[in-house]
């Protein structure tokens, strides 16, 4: 995420940088991520599936529903918020 993007500065006021990984699925990591949102790491064409699915699996310990907010393809993360259901 470049410092000049807009995500940057939802990421910073939501809280996420500095966060730990919480969970793998194919090379896909989730982290930073908090009960509002986070990142998940190592997305391609072939692990998108997976990376909502592990999205979708952190928000729920929250007993929230996963919304992908953004897409990094130069640097394979994908973006997501934890919303009320």
């Amino acid at each position: 995420m470049k410092r000049g993007s807009g995500l940057w500065a939802i990421a910073l006021s939501l809280g996420l940088v500095g966060c730990t990984a919480v969970a793998v699925i194919g090379g896909s990591a989730v982290g930073p991520a908090d009960q509002w949102g986070g990142v998940v790491s190592n997305v391609t064409q072939f692990t998108d599936p997976g990376a909502l699915q592990l999205a979708g699996a952190h928000c729920a310990q929250y007993g929230r529903t996963a919304r992908v907010t953004g897409l990094e393809l130069a640097d394979n993360r994908l973006f997501f918020a934890c919303i009320p259901p």
